[in-house]
């Protein structure tokens, strides 16, 4: 078991190839996204408790900063709407500088209501910042959790290094930093689930193109078995039509003219056991020994199915093939 989890983490922490790091940069922008979308969509959820209390007792102070938080966020949108990469950066760190005013906010808070259930109140309010770090997961940045986290910890230490005395007083050092290792435990989490997706990307990537790749095998293969079957020939002493449904499956199935010099026909049919490519190669190596066999042994049915299965069980002997040849003799009229 111990071995099984050093694998699974080996495998999606090591270093991705050059043609993964390709497949990755294909879909990495339809990832960035969705993650603003979410982050935009969450961001408004957490910047609600803005109005809870004891915000909603001093909404002429967070007034100011709440306006800044809503043009910080709306900015994050328009990310999308332009090419020049410098404007894209500057937009995406609105994003941060959304978070900042929030902490700050929080900052006003608590030193507004210096008391222990103001702290307690805010701490949990806190807790929500593990949303927007998870949700860095969305994307394929094996960097942005922890980078996330990092801005995140930052904040929180200027937060608490700038504490009313009379709070801080109150409090151990693990109880005023316990939520750093809250934010970097949802980093590493956040991180395992982008490297997971990671590996999920390319990996369904790579199953596609070999979905793709078979695909196109087996349309090649297609038109090989129906490449077997004879045109639009004309026989002067024979008239005949056939019926062929063309199924989808690639099968080993096909059936051949044999004319003679002196004007007898002869008729080959035969379906190869099983279906796929394998099937309607072999079907048209039968069709190559057909027309290659010697002449002795095409007006003689039974010494041509003799060849045939001597070939076939000599050099195919893993396959297996019924057929059936019809000599038609017009001179003896037989």
């Amino acid at each position: 078991m111990i071995r099984s989890f050093y694998l699974y983490f080996k495998e999606i922490f090591r270093k991705p190839t050059r043609s993964e790091w390709e497949i990755l940069k294909l879909v990495e922008a339809r990832y960035d996204k969705e993650y603003t979308y979410y982050i935009f969509i969450t961001h408004l959820i957490v910047y609600s408790l803005l109005i809870a209390p004891p915000f909603s007792e001093i909404r002429v102070q967070v007034l100011p900063y709440l306006l800044g938080v809503s043009i910080a966020r709306l900015v994050l949108l328009l990310q999308f709407y332009t090419k020049n990469v410098p404007i894209q950066r500057v937009i995406y760190f609105s994003g941060f500088v959304a978070d900042g005013l929030v902490y700050l906010v929080f900052m006003v808070g608590i030193h507004s209501f210096p008391s222990l259930g103001s702290f307690y109140l805010l701490n949990s309010y806190l807790m929500s910042f593990i949303f927007p770090i998870l949700l860095y997961s969305t994307r394929l940045d094996p960097k942005a959790c922890f980078l996330s986290a990092f801005y995140f910890s930052i904040l929180h230490i200027i937060y608490i290094l700038n504490l009313p005395s009379i709070v801080s007083e109150q409090f151990s050092f693990f109880s005023k930093y316990f939520l750093l290792l809250v934010y970097w435990g949802s980093a590493v989490l956040g991180t395992v689930f982008v490297l997971n997706k990671r590996k999920d990307t390319t990996d369904m990537y790579n199953l596609s193109e070999e979905k793709r790749f078979m695909l196109h095998e087996l349309e090649l293969a297609k038109k090989v078995q129906d490449a077997l079957f004879p045109g639009n020939i004309k026989i002067p002493s024979l008239a005949f039509t056939y019926y062929r449904k063309s199924p989808n499956v690639i099968g080993g199935d096909f059936f051949d003219f044999v004319q003679l010099r002196e004007g007898n026909v002869g008729v080959f049919l035969t379906d190869v056991a099983g279906h796929g490519i394998s099937s309607a190669m072999v079907a048209s190596i039968m069709k190559v020994l057909v027309s290659t066999i010697p002449y002795r042994f095409k007006t003689a049915p039974a010494k041509l199915m003799d060849y045939l299965d001597d070939r076939l069980a000599n050099d195919l002997n893993k396959y297996h093939a019924s057929a059936i040849y019809l000599f038609f003799d017009f001179i003896e009229k037989n």
